[in-house]
């Protein structure tokens, strides 16, 4: 980041903190915000045309505050009210896509996929998921992948009818019909590839962890180690040299989870 970027971070920031100068208000419900144009309009062309006064509507307020705080501070914080962190970034996704937030969707997104990994309740999967695709575009195929990627790495337990466990996931896919038809064909196109899976060795210098994949002349795969954090994204051709049963007397541990190598 260059010297005189940090400088205008640090001074928007400071202006987030103490509102002088601020030259906008920013109005949802009974909430306002009195911020400054020099950094909404910066991140948001949705503000430029606006008069000193913006109402917006059927919003969150927790959501909206936090919105704000990254067109400062260039982040955000998910865990700092009463909604659901998963729920908060689809959320967060939303009015990114509404209100025209420069990066803001892709951050939120990033914050999703971290939580993949962290082992929280499916109820709150499903909220995420029923939201959006409620409130977000179609098209946002970085945030559909990154849902799908939790479902579909449990869909053993979470589409199990005899599991209690997972009732209120069961419970959305009824109710989002648009979601569970996708769902059908990506886990009809995984058990299609997973019965021609090959093996591969991490491409990592001295790791002996490989994963499965699906892969055929013309495509690649890319993959990233969680143990030597290596990252690959090779052409099919390139991926044969690190093919397990082409390689004679060298053991390999696979990957602890449900990790594939992801097709491209």
């Amino acid at each position: 980041m260059q010297q005189g970027q940090v400088v205008a971070e640090m001074t928007l920031e400071g202006l987030h903190v103490s509102k002088k100068f601020s030259d906008l208000k920013v109005r949802l419900g009974d909430r306002t915000w009195d911020v400054h144009k020099v950094a909404v309009c910066m991140r948001s062309s949705f503000f430029e045309a606006t008069e000193n006064v913006v109402t917006l509507h059927e919003d969150q307020p927790e959501v909206i505050d936090q919105m704000i705080e990254y067109m400062y501070k260039n982040d955000y914080k998910d865990d700092d009210s009463d909604i659901d962190p998963r729920v908060f970034n689809v959320r967060m996704v939303a009015v990114a896509e509404k209100y025209f937030v420069d990066n803001l969707a892709q951050l939120a997104i990033g914050k999703l996929a971290e939580q993949v990994y962290e082992g929280m309740s499916s109820s709150g999967w499903a909220d995420a998921i029923e939201v959006a695709y409620a409130t977000t575009a179609d098209s946002n195929h970085e945030l559909r992948d990154t849902l799908f990627g939790f479902v579909i790495s449990r869909a053993g337990s979470l589409l199990d009818p005899d599991d209690p466990e997972h009732t209120d996931f069961r419970a959305m896919t009824e109710r989002t019909p648009r979601f569970s038809l996708v769902l059908a064909q990506r886990l009809a196109d995984l058990q299609r590839r997973q019965s021609s899976l090959s093996t591969y060795r991490c491409p990592g210098s001295d790791c002996n962890v490989a994963f499965q994949t699906w892969m055929e002349a013309g495509h690649g795969v890319s993959w990233d180690c969680r143990e030597c954090g290596e990252s690959a994204a090779h052409d099919y051709q390139i991926w044969q040299a690190y093919r397990v049963d082409l390689i004679v007397n060298e053991p390999v541990a696979f990957q602890p989870g449900n990790h594939f190598g992801l097709p491209w």
